[in-house]
């Protein structure tokens, strides 16, 4: 299944902000679909994604949420400072 995701936030190594598109395995879950991006962006594997916020179709989501056809991922990345 097709599943789009933006990423919106600090720059990560590989992973440019925008809308992408990926496919992942029916029934997979937000784990999966971040196991799928840190291994077609290795820079990612250094806990990067750890950091994010991960919403799905506006939601705030927990790694075990199963992803369906269609569905929009964000992940955002903390901005801090003053």
């Amino acid at each position: 299944m097709i599943v789009s995701y933006i990423y919106m936030g600090i720059p990560l190594p590989g992973l440019e902000a925008g809308k992408h598109q990926i496919e992942v395995a029916d029934g997979a879950n937000i784990q999966a679909f971040v196991d799928q991006l840190t291994t077609k962006y290795p820079a990612l594997s250094k806990g990067y994604l750890k950091r994010c916020t991960i919403m799905v179709n506006g939601e705030k989501s927990e790694c075990k949420r199963v992803l369906h056809d269609d569905d929009k991922i964000l992940l955002l990345t903390v901005l801090g400072g003053g």
